[in-house]
């Protein structure tokens, strides 16, 4: 009896599911939806974020935008004044670089390719995002702290004025161009040189800047002029007062300001903030770069794992964060230290990628001509997409040291083998590696090689007891 009860249910339900499969398929589209959700909801509630919030960047912003470049000019020199790292960093355009940079543009203007000479192509592909964004708060972070470092030299000093770098000049046909192939390479949709006369006690300095215009807001887009003489790595030299005057011009700022207007009618270049010296002094914009925040395995093995698992999944933030060896007390404020070892990080780690992927070039080797290769083409050959499709088949332990262990770190990939050396470390609280490299094996940081079968034996011969 109970039997020919189940087979009547049975056919009852596969009657409905004859005659309502779309009724079916859609609640089952919602099942596998909800596994999906679940799985993601576990998943992000069970990882350590590989962000840390340091006292500076817990600081909430006073100002989201600022249409003045004058305005800019000035928090910046009261930022690096207070010698304040957070606050100067803020005002710099690194959002906005990692979001427009044209690696294709670069590339083939420079008429050469190599892997440290640009920041990865984020502009292309937003999964490089947190790769770029660490090497470009790098390398402002480096001249910041050389604008500070002469300004130290200085001694005590005070803002005598700010002003656009002859505008007459600026608004020349070939300035002109020249700012229209930056832009086109950097993003933004308008350019221009200011500069900062700095009186001290016995010398006069003129700071130079460069600025680009986003939509609504100014950031500085480099330290340094060229109308100035003054580089991103020495922005600020010395002068006098007929000089600066000199430089000035002779055109108004408010007819200069009319003229680059009239050239930029899809934005408003300038507006009247009403913003007084204290209100500068108090400021702080939104927050535009990271700390990365160092994340252990319990095994240097499952370390090596977790990274490459990053890397699959084009997780970058958390693949740089396995390679961090600060310890949580070294990261309780922003510093110059960690923000350069964080650029250090990224470019290793963008050499790993770009090895993969077939595009690891040196400057001996950088022509294009001898590349054989177009912008456009070593841009299509980075896309991380690829990245899913490299497998990690063996980790051979090389040298064990107790709290440093070395590995030969073999992959396949588009039908080929290829090692990676790794150097780990044990400390605070698991294992990290400490650098894409391994003495052992002769490798450089973030070096891929291609291993013959006959390399692959004697790698395999090598691996020590564990």
């Amino acid at each position: 009896m109970e039997k020919e009860k189940e087979t009547d249910s049975m056919k009852k339900i596969g009657k409905f599911l004859k005659e309502n499969p779309v009724v079916c398929g859609v609640a089952g589209s919602f099942l596998v939806v909800g596994i999906m959700a679940a799985y993601q909801f576990v998943e992000s509630h069970t990882t350590v974020d590989p962000k840390y919030i340091t006292q500076e960047l817990a600081q909430a912003e006073t100002q989201a935008v600022i249409n003045d470049p004058k305005v800019v000019a000035g928090y910046l020199v009261e930022a690096v004044k207070e010698q304040d790292l957070d606050k100067a960093l803020r005002g710099m355009a690194i959002d906005e670089s990692i979001l427009n940079i044209s690696l294709a543009n670069l590339i083939n203007e420079a008429g050469e390719f190599y892997t440290e000479m640009e920041i990865a192509p984020s502009g292309s592909y937003s999964n490089y995002n947190e790769l770029a964004a660490a090497e470009l708060a790098g390398e402002y972070t480096a001249n910041l702290e050389n604008l500070t470092a002469q300004l130290k030299e200085a001694g005590e000093f005070q803002v005598e004025e700010i002003c656009y770098v002859d505008p007459k000049q600026q608004l020349e046909p070939e300035k002109l161009s020249g700012n229209s192939k930056i832009l086109e390479n950097w993003g933004g949709d308008c350019l221009t040189e200011l500069m900062v006369w700095i009186s001290c006690e016995e010398e006069d300095y003129l700071l130079g800047l460069t600025m680009a215009h986003y939509g609504d807001s100014w950031k500085v887009l480099t330290l340094g002029s060229a109308l100035t003489d003054t580089t991103a790595e020495a922005p600020m030299r010395k002068t006098t007062e007929e000089e600066f005057a000199a430089l000035k011009g002779t055109m108004k700022e408010k007819n200069y300001k009319k003229q680059l207007q009239k050239k930029n009618l899809d934005s408003t270049l300038f507006e009247d903030t009403g913003l007084t010296d204290e209100d500068i002094e108090e400021m702080r914009l939104p927050a535009n770069y990271f700390v990365l925040n160092p994340l252990r395995e319990d095994t240097a093995e499952s370390t090596i794992e977790a990274f490459v698992r990053s890397i699959q999944k084009v997780d970058m933030g958390r693949a740089l964060a396995y390679c961090m060896d600060e310890s949580p007390e070294e990261l309780e404020h922003t510093n110059v230290e960690v923000l350069q070892k964080q650029e250090e990080i990224a470019e290793m780690v963008k050499r790993f990628c770009y090895g993969f992927l077939g595009d690891d070039y040196n400057e001996e080797e950088a022509s294009l001509q001898i590349i054989g290769k177009s912008g456009r083409k070593i841009v299509q050959e980075l896309d991380p997409k690829y990245f899913m499709y490299f497998d990690l088949t063996e980790s051979v332990l090389l040298q064990d040291d107790g709290k440093e262990q070395q590995y030969a770190v073999l992959f396949w990939y588009a039908g080929e083998t290829y090692v990676v050396g790794m150097t780990l470390e044990e400390g605070g609280g698991g294992w990290y590696i400490r650098s894409l490299s391994s003495e052992d094996l002769g490798t450089e940081p973030g070096e891929i090689r291609l291993v013959s079968e006959e390399k692959l034996k004697e790698l395999e011969k090598r691996e020590i007891e564990k």
